[in-house]
């Protein structure tokens, strides 16, 4: 069949529209208005065949209603068609017989023939009208009304041959798209599915939105698979589906004949799927045209049409397929449905249970895909998310009941448990969810989770709607914390324990119960361990009140409230409350030593109240009171030692010394003892008593760990022993110092220094001397760390070696034979130099100026000893006197070089120094130059080049 169309066309000749408005004018009796605009032809939209077409009709929209009934001028319309001899009247009265008809109805229904025989004239017309060498109307509008006509008569090949010859020689004209679309539907019809898929796609050229490019597309398909090539058709298909869904947005809202082409679609997709060997051939279609909106579609037709096959497993696949790819769509629910009611029809027991299971745990609360789905799919879920927790729970629980091994058994309780609570918590306000909340919590009392069986029970029982096992559900979640305590699976550090808790609100709850006063008795007996300190002691201030005969219950009572009054701060009440405990319990009594402890608590935490308040005074005395009361408890140790620490707070130095000294007596092996020496040395510092600081110092550098402290203990006790007089004691301890402490470098400096002073005073120089090399190579390893008092200190040790090294040099004299002693003169004089260069190396200024006047100084008494030297008696005069010749050319330099020192040395002078040595070296210079007492200053070098 072929569809039908619209067509607006105005006249072309207003000469012929004015004659036929005459003769119309005529035939209703002149009260018919004609429109004085152009008239507009318009085709009906019902998409028919050729055959089926009606003429175009006029659009009267813009016109007003005619005066007479339509009826009546549709049957004169007529009248002029088949009277007029003119094939242009003959159209336009058609063309307006079928615009009436469209807009008013007909109540006349032509014959078989009578229609055919209007289509003959029409033919006529149209044939006569082409004819023309000047045709009024266009020859694409005749051609393709000639068609329709021809199609009507049953003359196909000349229906074909118009529309050929239309879309040949007026490719661009109107009527050019749905003539393809015609030829198309012939040669599909024809079986000439190649010809038809051409035909096809020169509709679907002329663009989306066009008319018959849906109908196109989807024929298009049809085309290629009748053809074979399936993967095309498969992609032909989707490209007519994307439009159908761009239009409607979906699917569901077609209706009619677009619906019905939807469905066919979808159908012959799903047929062509199953012949596809790929696990999802719906995917492996998306991966060449990309994924759609519409995929459930797609993936529920397929299984549909595997299950309408009863190719169960096949249909099951596909709905697995949508899931794996779609896991969070809000149609993969549906899908896991489907599965479900697949097996059902397939009869597969287990495979239903496996998948309600399945269900549960994918869709499930527990899952997280209901929590963050929205009403819409909290509705589509739930109901059959109740249906299957339901099922499965029931069956779980009966399983378990018949379950032989401990370890099935518990797993069925367990899972059956879970989907019962579950089920109750899709809706808490549902009728059944305290029923479902019990067997749940009975559940999970069975398998041993004895703290998820109290929490459900406790909901069961008070937190949804009550219900026939409200009560035993209350009671139940009693017995299961007993059950739990028992099996010392947890404890309970909240301040209000949960049996009280739920003790007292069973006893509110159902008063009636003849299990209330038991529960009340154990809600007393739990008070106190339930941390509701206030609540206890009340409790058992009024046993005491009350009084009873028997002492257990009295000694009870007391320590409940001794107890809760401890815990609540009050520790003196708390001290009463225990003495009185104490005096019911025998002294042999184990229990007896337990209490005597908790005294001795409550009055170490009374003594840390008041000082807290200021009080120290009176925490002082209940710390040391603790020993009489409680001799043997380990908390006297610490009172003793917190009553030492708060004097030594308040600077009673003198009360605290003896509790201390008293405290490491009495307790040698007990870890505060290790800190009792640091406390001793401040309060003998403080109370001015150095040398028994310095002895605890000592001690302590002894016994700590910390490297560190030990050194600075160590360190600071030589120090106080210099302090007390004790200096031997002091240089015993610096020895040990050095020894042990090499770093930091200026500590074991001073401590050098003080034992090299130690044995200089005592006049001790060969130790005096280790001590000053131990200085000096100190200084010359410590690097970065050299100040200017370990540099001073260096150079001044140095100085002492020099100047003993001058004191020998002075004692060497020049005798014959002169070559011996001249050779030991100058390897002292050798000596002498380098060590008063090495002290000029320091760089220290005051020594500088000393080592330069010395080293002048050798240098003057060299030559003088030269020029003094003894002549060899051997000598006859001439010898002797170059003998003396000689000896003033040795002495020479050695003079010029003292010269030069003397005059470096009064340089200093331009930098403000002037010491001793200076004027020294003035006073040398003016016996030599009396003239002169200014020279350039220069500080001596280090060379070595003397000889």
């Amino acid at each position: 069949m072929i569809a039908g169309f619209r067509l607006k066309v105005g006249f072309i000749f207003f000469t012929r529209l004015l004659a036929l408005t005459a003769t119309l004018a005529l035939i209703v009796n002149s009260k018919f208005i004609v429109a004085a605009e152009p008239v507009t032809f318009e085709f009906s939209t019902e998409e028919k065949t050729i055959g089926d077409i009606k003429p175009p009709f006029i659009d009267f929209s813009s016109e007003a209603s005619p005066l007479v009934p339509a009826k009546e001028v549709i049957r004169r319309y007529r009248l002029l068609f088949n009277t007029t001899a003119d094939p242009v009247i003959r159209v336009d009265a058609l063309l307006r017989i079928t615009a009436l008809e469209q807009r008013f109805g007909s109540d006349q229904e032509l014959s078989e023939a009578d229609e055919i025989q209007m289509h003959r004239r029409a033919l006529a017309s149209f044939e006569q009208l082409m004819s023309s060498a000047d045709p009024v109307y266009p020859v694409d509008m005749l051609l393709y009304q000639s068609a329709r006509s021809q199609d009507a008569l049953g003359q196909r090949e000349k229906a074909i041959a118009s529309l050929k010859r239309l879309v040949g020689q007026f490719p661009r004209s109107d009527f050019a798209t749905e003539s393809w679309f015609r030829l198309a539907e012939f040669a599909f019809s024809e079986g000439e599915y190649r010809a038809a898929e051409k035909a096809y796609q020169k509709v679907l050229s002329a663009g989306v939105g066009t008319r018959f490019h849906s109908k196109a597309g989807f024929m298009l398909g049809w085309s290629v698979f009748k053809q074979g090539r399936q993967d095309e058709a498969l992609a032909r298909f989707t490209q007519f589906l994307d439009l159908m869904y761009a239009d409607n947005a979906d699917f569901d809202q077609l209706e009619g004949i677009n619906l019905q082409t939807v469905q066919d679609t979808l159908r012959i997709m799903s047929i062509v799927f199953s012949y596809s060997e790929h696990r999802d051939p719906i995917d492996q279609l998306f991966s060449s045209v990309g994924r759609k909106p519409y995929a459930d579609r797609l993936y529920r037709n397929l299984s549909d049409f595997y299950l309408n096959q009863e190719r169960y497993e096949d249909s099951v696949t596909v709905n697995r397929n949508f899931i794996e790819r779609n896991p969070g769509s809000n149609a993969a629910p549906l899908f896991a449905v489907k599965i479900i009611d697949t097996y059902k029809a397939a009869r597969f027991s287990q495979q239903v249970w496996d998948e309600k299971r399945l269900f549960v745990q994918n869709y499930g609360l527990r899952s997280g895909f209901l929590l963050e789905a929205g009403e819409e799919r909290r509705g589509n879920i739930t109901p059959s998310l109740k249906a299957y927790l339901n099922d499965l729970s029931h069956l779980d629980f009966v399983a378990a009941q018949s379950a032989k091994k401990a370890d099935a058994r518990n797993q069925l309780y367990l899972r059956a448990a879970e989907y019962y609570e579950e089920y109750a918590d899709l809706d808490s306000g549902a009728e059944d969810a305290g029923e479902k909340l019990h067997l749940a919590a009975e559940g999970y009392f069975r398998a041993g989770k004895f703290e998820k069986a109290a929490q459900v029970y406790y909901r069961s029982a008070y937190l949804v709607a009550k219900h026939k096992d409200s009560h035993e559900s209350g009671y139940s979640a009693l017995v299961a914390l007993d059950r739990l305590a028992a099996n010392e699976q947890t404890g309970d550090s909240a301040n209000e324990s949960r049996q009280i808790k739920y003790a007292l609100k069973f006893a509110e709850s159902f008063p009636k119960d003849k299990r209330t006063p038991q529960v009340l008795s154990v809600a007393a007996n739990d008070l106190l361990s339930g941390g509701n300190y206030l609540r206890a002691a009340d409790v058992a201030r009024r046993i005491v009140e009350i009084g009873s005969q028997d002492d257990n219950v009295l000694k009870a009572a007391w320590l409940v409230q001794g107890q809760a009054q401890f815990e609540m701060g009050e520790f003196g009440q708390s001290e009463k409350a225990l003495l009185a405990a104490l005096k019911l319990i025998p002294k042999k009594d184990q229990q007896y030593v337990i209490v005597t402890e908790q005294i001795a608590a409550a009055i170490y935490k009374a003594a840390e109240i008041a000082n807290k308040r200021g009080q120290w005074q009176q925490a002082v005395e209940d710390y040391l009171r603790i020993e009489k009361i409680a001799p043997d408890s380990p908390i006297r140790i610490n009172a003793r030692y917190d009553a030492a620490a708060e004097l030594l707070n308040r600077k009673e130095w003198k009360r605290a010394i003896p509790v201390l000294v008293e405290f490491r007596q009495d307790f040698p092996e007990h870890a505060l003892t290790q800190s009792i020496s640091e406390k001793l040395i401040v309060a003998y510092l403080n109370s001015e008593q150095d040398l028994y600081a310095a002895d605890e110092l000592e001690r302590f550098a002894a016994q700590t760990p910390d490297a560190e402290v030990a050194r600075k203990a160590l360190y600071q006790a030589a120090e106080l022993f210099i302090k007390a007089g004790q200096q031997d004691r002091a240089i015993r301890l610096y020895t040990k110092y050095e020894a042990q402490y090499p770093a930091p470098y200026v500590f074991a400096l001073e401590a050098r220094q003080q034992v090299a002073n130690y044995y200089l005073q005592r006049k001790q120089t060969k130790r005096h001397h280790q001590w000053l090399r131990k200085i000096i190579e100190g200084d010359r390893q410590a690097g970065a760390e050299r100040t200017d008092r370990s540099i001073l200190l260096a150079a001044e040790a140095t100085l002492v070696f020099a100047e003993e090294a001058k004191m020998d040099f002075d004692k060497i004299q020049i005798r014959t034979p002169l070559k011996k002693s001249l050779s030991r003169k100058k390897a002292s004089l050798k000596e002498v130099v380098e060590l008063y260069q090495q002290v000029a190396a320091y760089g220290v200024s005051q020594l500088a100026t000393q080592s330069t006047y010395q080293l002048a100084s050798v240098y003057g008494q060299l030559s003088r000893d030269l020029l003094n030297a003894e002549i060899p008696s051997s000598l006859d005069e001439l010898q002797a006197e170059q003998y003396m010749l000689l000896l003033e050319e040795q002495a020479y330099p050695f003079e010029e070089k003292s010269i030069e020192l003397h005059e470096t040395n009064i340089q200093h002078t331009r930098n403000a120094v002037f010491d001793k040595w200076i004027q020294e070296s003035y006073r040398e210079l003016a016996k030599i130059f009396p003239v002169r007492y200014v020279r350039d200053e220069k500080v001596i070098g280090s060379t070595r080049e003397l000889f």
